[in-house]
């Protein structure tokens, strides 16, 4: 319930074939209406034949599209130039609550994997600097299967937090302390893509 005040939307994807176009060749409708992308981040392999395939995030203002109830995404492409992930879709709403939210987010892309490092630590750090209040951390992972990947959140670890396949998007989150949220996104396993992470915190309203 509320007015929208914002509605993005998340899609990602993977091996994408340079030779045959990326997202910008893609022909993506919300609602029926044709979107362009606002901001985009691509991540690339970078060993033997496949190095020059890209992985990316590709974002979308649907501020005004978006309905209450069910919305349609339609997204065509060239056939064999890249794999699409379940795309994701964030609604922040005005509403008339005793209970005020911040919300931060980060939008990022990084393809990780143990194999393609020969089984050193490999991840990514980010920080979130919040403000008080109840606090929940939320990370999303494309392709992230079970034994894939731990999140270390200021020294806590969180393992095997994924149970997904090699084609889905996952969500997890998690309460948090509030203040200074030092997050590390750990690979133990095959192929993963860290993506996209939020802070949401509640606040009472005196």
């Amino acid at each position: 319930d509320g007015d929208v005040a914002e509605a993005l939307l998340y899609v990602s994807y993977n091996w994408n074939n340079p030779a045959l176009g990326d997202f910008t060749s893609w022909n993506i409708t919300f609602n029926d209406v044709a979107i362009a992308p606002i901001a985009s981040y691509k991540d690339q392999g970078n060993l033997g034949k496949y190095g020059n395939r890209a992985y990316g995030l590709v974002v979308y203002n649907v501020t005004d599209l978006v309905v209450n109830g069910n919305n349609t995404l339609s997204i065509y492409k060239p056939s064999g130039s890249v794999a699409i992930y379940p795309a994701s879709l964030l609604v922040l709403t005005n509403e008339s609550s005793l209970v005020a939210k911040t919300v931060y987010i980060l939008e990022e892309v990084d393809l990780l994997s143990t194999d393609y490092n020969k089984n050193l630590p490999t991840g990514f750090n980010t920080t979130f600097d919040v403000i008080d209040g109840n606090a929940t951390f939320i990370a999303f992972a494309a392709s992230a299967e079970a034994n894939e990947g731990n999140l270390i959140i200021n020294g806590e670890t969180f393992s095997n937090v994924w149970n997904g396949t090699s084609q889905s998007v996952e969500m997890y989150a998690v309460d948090v302390d509030a203040g200074v949220i030092d997050v590390y996104f750990e690979s133990t396993g095959k192929t993963i893509l860290a993506l996209h992470q939020m802070v949401i915190v509640e606040n009472q309203i005196i």
